[in-house]
């Protein structure tokens, strides 16, 4: 027994320091278990129906399958140790999601294809993607998490789809060499961060849909010279436009937009002095919080003239069929070509009655049914009443 020990002991030593005790077969067996190992540790699952394939010849990643990926909630991904290394990812028809933390961190990456059909790319999916140049994501998504983009250094322009409502926290922080993005009609907020430090962004058009811009949204975005703050908008949280350099013109189409904290617009700010610099100009309805906002901090303010009536879309005065019929008409050029181009600043804020930033059917019935309570009991109030 011992010198069978002794044997087996040799045998394995020798195997290990590159010996030839070991007979040919022996070895070309554990070449191929070896091997066959390798090409395991290539593939695999990442989801309940979800596999994934590495090849490293061409240093593509494919996705494929029915259904969702598997979100591991921020621990590493099957193909982590290939991270560095994939300059492709392929997600094929049939996959539904985008996990959180996917492909965190493919600094190589620079071809991406999403299928139609993914409807959610997960939080941090594609985080430090530095590589990536551009991306198209399908119509059908719907949901876009938190810093999904976050530091894609060489991401240049990105199209929102219009399924999309909300512009989530961090998604698109630190991209700078974004210059353009298109934000769809519907997505009723911007997140916190969502735009900051994009420094080669030189606009954006707010669709009426927001009702809110976060913290920080587009702070130290350098190259930003004008933006629309549509009537929709109720708030505007601190530091949103903080250091926007060339920032020249802002203009706040709602007279009661809340506009939080200090430094929320400016070119510079002085940390030490916790003082706000706007070369600029802020534009807004006589007596707006927007007027207050620029004589508190010493701004330049011009107005877009008195704070038009709710309900009087003519500007007579008065709240009758005349403004419904307005009203009803720019509703249905909206539809038809998705701007109010024949209506004023004014008339669009006072026309849009039930505060969902768009003007529609809903509106006009609003001033109808005010005017007929108005004509009957001869006494005026406030038509938002009608909507509580």
């Amino acid at each position: 027994m011992k010198k069978s020990k002794k044997v087996l002991s040799f045998l394995t030593a020798a195997m290990l320091l590159g010996g030839t005790a070991l007979p040919a077969e022996p070895v070309m067996q554990l070449g191929a278990v070896l091997t066959a190992q390798a090409a395991d540790a290539a593939s695999g699952t990442c989801g309940e129906n979800v596999t994934w394939k590495y090849d490293e010849t061409t240093k593509t990643l494919t996705i494929s399958g029915t259904g969702n990926m598997e979100d591991l909630e921020g621990s590493p991904m099957p193909w982590n140790s290939y991270l560095p290394d994939i300059e492709c990812v392929n997600i094929e028809n049939g996959v539904t999601s985008i996990a959180g933390w996917a492909f965190y961190g493919c600094s190589s990456l620079t071809s991406l294809t999403i299928p139609d059909g993914v409807t959610s790319i997960g939080s941090s999916a594609f985080w430090d993607c530095s590589s990536l140049p551009s991306v198209t994501i399908p119509d059908s998504v719907t949901s876009i998490g938190d810093n999904a983009f976050k530091r894609c250094s060489s991401l240049t322009s990105v199209t929102i789809p219009d399924g999309v409502t909300s512009i989530r926290d961090d998604v698109f922080y630190c991209c700078p060499s974004l210059t353009s993005v298109t934000i769809p009609d519907g997505v009723t907020s911007i997140g916190i961060g969502a735009f900051e430090s994009c420094g080669l962004l030189t606009s954006v058009k707010i669709p009426d849909s927001v009702t809110s811009i976060g913290s920080f949204a587009f702070q130290g975005c350098d190259s930003l010279t004008s933006v629309t703050i549509p009537s929709s908008v109720t708030s505007i949280d601190s530091c949103a436009f903080m250091e926007c350099g060339s920032l020249d013109t802002i203009i706040i189409e709602n007279p009661d937009c809340e506009i939080k904290g200090f430094g929320t617009i400016c070119n510079e700010f002085d940390y030490g002095a916790q003082k706000p610099t706007f070369t600029g100009t802020i534009y807004g309805y006589d007596d707006s919080t927007a007027q207050a906002y620029a004589e508190k901090w010493g701004y330049t303010f011009d107005t877009l003239g008195n704070i038009p009536k709710l309900g009087d879309v003519n500007g007579d005065g008065l709240i009758n069929a005349g403004d419904a019929a307005l009203t009803l008409s720019a509703a249905a050029a909206y539809g038809a070509t998705g701007s109010y181009d024949d209506m004023t600043k004014a008339q669009i804020t006072a026309a849009e009655i039930d505060g969902n930033g768009r003007i529609n059917a809903s509106d006009a019935a609003y001033i109808l049914q005010y005017a007929a309570i108005r004509g009957a009991n001869g006494k005026d109030f406030d038509i938002r009443e009608l909507v509580k």
